[in-house]
């Protein structure tokens, strides 16, 4: 049993539970006001979303005015998939809860793991009572502040300040409450600079996948999507399933409508084989991050929270991850990625397909994949019992649209380099909550900070290089962990193609 002691002048008479006084919570408290602390409430206005009987689901609308709800709160950006909308009227009547670029979005019960800033590109919205908005005075450089409340210092005191049994959930006046570092504005800007760096590769990114997408658009005939009660089979469809899925409406249209054109059968331009069958009691806090079906995202893997051993994975080199190798889900989630040098190590488990491609770029395959012409196919070979379930043998049958070897290559590279760009985005906000940490640890000073922003100014990227070469995977000056940024030459011609027209390059 573990018992510690709390001094009086520490204790707030609205919080007696036990978890609120963790030693760790104390010890960062103290570490904050040792170097000089302010109130986050003392950063702009903070409110929240209506209640949810003002703002029923029966109002939402597939155009109007944004609607942010938590789906669409991720980690530093938007995520604009199912993105509800108002009408003009109802969004006016919710005036009091409208957010405008640069309000920073909490959501309350993800704690400390969605918060993003309303870019410049939706001058309006309105948010949910799940999210808490942030609309900053001036006083503080918000993205520097998103760094902060993402580090481990201000992730720990939104959750020191949540409550609830079965789900936390954050206040608005608890958020208030939060401690925050008023460095330097010269620190803050260096640190908020990274942030906005990585909204720039961000939507660079965004620009290359959108062309590749026009590009596609225009070759495969267009079909009727709308899903039919009832259909004629003709006798070459039919296969050994008797049951419907296979043989619904829009997934026939859809692949006769790749037919019409240049296409490949997936097993005749890629070997497909799926990963080990990891025992769990070989599953580790630490070590080479195990691929599962929840940690393929569609531009990168996510949440990665369970390792095996190097002692484990050099038994089972077949299912150690390749360059150019692409996953995908074989249970309810049928979504693809492929890895880039920079993901490696990465080790896949059993239910997770690996295809190596043999007759076609591996990132156009992948982006196919994850089209509606890869996910129509995917899934119409679903078994349908407790969740979806594809195999090899179905994945194989997916169709892939084909076009000449140069445009083909020509779109491969837009879709490597946007993948690059939002791996280089990560690393970005990732640099920038592990210096808001060695700040206040004090192993890194204002001063440096300073210097290399001042530096930057004039064209000088050495002291930005000399504090971003101290950067690892695990933190600030960590010793014996590999650097967080293996290439900088590469970050840094990323940036300058990502960099605005009227903004002058740096040497």
């Amino acid at each position: 049993m573990h018992s510690t002691r709390v001094k009086s002048a520490l204790i707030d008479t609205k919080r007696l539970d036990s978890a609120y006084y963790h030693p760790q919570y104390l010890l960062d408290e103290e570490q904050l006001k040792k170097i000089g602390s302010e109130l986050l409430g003392n950063t702009g206005r903070f409110f929240a979303g209506p209640f949810g009987s003002e703002l029923p689901s029966s109002l939402y609308l597939e155009a109007g005015i944004p609607l942010f709800r938590v789906g669409n709160v991720g980690s530093f950006e938007i995520n604009f998939a199912d993105m509800a909308y108002l009408s003009p009227e109802v969004h006016h009547n919710l005036s009091t809860s409208e957010v405008k670029p640069g309000d920073l979005l909490i959501v309350k019960a993800s704690v400390g793991e969605k918060i993003c800033k309303v870019p410049d590109s939706i001058p309006k919205a309105n948010i949910t009572q799940h999210i808490i908005a942030l609309r900053p005075n001036g006083k503080t450089d918000i993205d520097f502040l998103a760094a902060f409340l993402f580090c481990e210092f201000g992730k720990r005191q939104l959750v020191r300040r949540s409550l609830g049994s079965i789900i936390q959930y954050l206040g608005v006046n608890d958020t208030r409450s939060v401690l925050y570092p008023p460095f330097s504005k010269t620190a803050q800007t260096y640190i908020g600079d990274k942030v906005r760096q990585a909204e720039r590769l961000r939507e660079r990114a965004g620009i290359l996948k959108k062309q590749v997408h026009e590009t596609l658009d225009n070759l495969v005939p267009p079909f009727d999507e709308q899903v039919r009660s009832f259909t004629k089979v003709k006798m070459p469809q039919l296969s050994d399933r008797l049951d419907i899925q296979p043989y619904r409406t829009h997934f026939l249209e859809q692949v006769e409508s790749i037919k019409k054109i240049k296409y490949s059968q997936l097993n005749k331009i890629a070997s497909l084989f799926s990963g080990d069958a990891v025992p769990t009691p070989e599953f580790l806090s630490s070590g080479i991050p195990l691929v599962r079906i929840r940690n393929i995202g569609l531009d990168g893997l996510i949440e990665q929270d369970v390792f095996v051993s190097s002692e484990y994975a050099s038994r089972k080199k077949a299912y150690l991850a390749k360059p150019g190798q692409i996953v995908v889900g074989m249970d309810g989630y049928f979504k693809a990625q492929f890895f880039i040098e920079a993901d490696l190590p990465q080790f896949i488990n059993q239910r997770v397909a690996i295809i190596e491609a043999t007759g076609i770029r591996p990132e156009l395959l992948c982006f196919w994949l994850n089209r509606k012409e890869g996910q129509n196919q995917l899934n119409q070979w679903a078994v349908k019992t407790t969740v979806e379930h594809t195999s090899l043998s179905y994945i194989s049958k997916v169709l892939i649209p084909r076009l000449d070897d140069k445009m083909e290559g020509v779109l491969a590279d837009k879709i490597l380099t946007s993948r690059i760009y939002i791996w280089l985005s990560g690393q970005l906000t990732t640099s920038a909550k592990f210096l808001v940490e060695a700040l206040i640890e004090g192993n890194l000073t204002e001063t440096e900070l300073k210097d290399a922003q001042e530096a930057l100014t004039r064209g000088d990227r050495g002291p930005d290089r000399a504090i971003l070469q101290r950067l690892t995977r695990k933190g600030f000056d960590v010793a014996g962990e590999p650097r967080l940024f293996a290439d900088l030459d590469a970050l840094y011609a990323a940036l300058d193609e990502a960099r605005p027209t009227d903004e002058p390059v740096e040497a």
